[in-house]
């Protein structure tokens, strides 16, 4: 990309109009692709616990958990970038594309091999009775195709695709669950929960990056014209962005375990299935709002409209939720995890009556992404 933005006379978009709808349509996408993630780890979990011994599952959580927090960080925003680019890009998507993808995906690769370096338990999990630079080689191929694996859903929609990302990870997660109750009944234990998720991360990289080629190709080629952001304004968007995404990314991962270490492991691991549950919750709604960032993108003019009908939408669909959950949290503690995690009801409650207010602070991060206010982003996120 140069360090201007590259423009044609006849412009045209990276992607056809759409409906009225599409602003919907983008929002329920990206909340039920992040929701099908989040339930599908909760939901893997919950097997593992019927399948394997509790010190292995301390062992995977581990490894997932760095896989998770890691491809996060690395991947700079660059999910919620292809939202605000991609519509306009035109004849340079495929460009715009795999610079990106090319970007981060080294970043997080070099990042895996020093965290394995620290932490050489990582690999050794990874690898089970193998070698262990196999675990290394596993480990670092996950995390860095980890960085990528939103962006190709926040990708496909700003394509216009969203349904299409629903799917690939409806997908992931049947494959990912069926993978952990095969290899946790042959006895791999802890490597048996880490392979359940790093297979299916390479695999669907790989075979989502080929679909992309092609898709980004084709409207290439179809596009008169287009827009690419210069270098400078894309570190200036992505740079205090990515920075303030260190903030969710320790906060989904580390929470637990500072619980834990605080209040030992049987209320820790009460306190896991809770905050998992509130996990499902945040991350889905916090996608649901950078729809509002592909709205913006496609047309600027309107940002006030879109801002008002996309914030409406978001209390619609999540504040009857929360309530749903602060009425049979307790019966759906019990009948999910057991009798035991019952006790954890009220702390469930509570958390879930936090997130009614974290709903107003979500509806703000989306506005000022899908402005490009980067450093207001950041500072309220962090």
């Amino acid at each position: 990309m140069d360090d201007r933005a590259v423009s044609l006379e006849a412009e045209r978009p990276a992607v056809e109009e759409r409906g009225g709808a599409a602003g919907l349509d983008d929002g329920l996408a990206l909340s039920l692709s992040a929701a099908m993630g989040s339930v599908a780890g909760l939901l893997g979990w919950v097997v593992s616990t019927r399948l394997i011994a509790p010190s292995e599952i301390g062992k995977a959580a581990e490894v997932v958990a760095a896989i998770l927090m890691i491809g996060g960080v690395a991947q700079l925003n660059l999910s919620v970038g292809m939202l605000r680019w991609v519509p306009g890009a035109g004849r340079f998507t495929s460009r715009l594309t795999w610079v990106g993808m090319l970007t981060v995906m080294p970043l997080g690769a070099v990042a895996a091999l020093v965290f394995v370096v620290v932490l050489p338990s990582v690999a050794a999990t990874t690898a089970g009775g193998l070698p262990w630079w196999v675990g290394v080689g596993l480990f670092v191929a996950a995390t860095a195709g980890w960085t990528v694996f939103v962006a190709h859903d926040t990708l496909l929609v700003a394509m216009g695709k969203p349904w299409w990302a629903v799917w690939r990870n409806a997908l992931f997660a049947v494959v990912r669950l069926g993978l952990m109750v095969v290899l946790g009944l042959v006895g791999l234990g802890a490597q048996g929960i880490v392979l359940s998720w790093v297979l299916p991360i390479v695999a669907w990289i790989v075979v989502g990056s080929l679909v992309l080629a092609a898709m980004t190709r084709a409207v290439s080629r179809r596009a008169r014209g287009g827009v690419l952001p210069g270098w400078r304004p894309a570190a200036a968007f992505l740079g205090p962005t990515s920075v303030a995404e260190l903030g969710p990314a320790l906060l989904y991962n580390v929470v637990t375990v500072i619980v834990t270490e605080r209040f030992g492991s049987a209320t820790g691991a009460l306190f896991f299935m809770a905050w998992q549950a509130v996990t499902v919750v945040d991350v889905s709604a916090s996608f649901f709002m950078k729809s509002l960032v592909v709205g913006v993108a496609r047309e600027p003019g309107r940002t006030a409209e879109l801002a008002a009908a996309t914030r409406r939408r978001l209390l619609v669909i999540f504040l009857p939720l929360l309530a749903l959950g602060c009425l049979l949290a307790g019966p759906a503690l019990w009948l999910v995890f057991g009798p035991e995690y019952a006790a954890a009801a009220d702390v469930l409650r509570l958390l879930l009556v936090g997130l009614a207010f974290r709903l107003v602070v979500l509806i703000e991060l989306g506005i000022r992404q899908a402005l490009g206010r980067a450093l207001a982003y950041a500072r309220l996120q962090l």
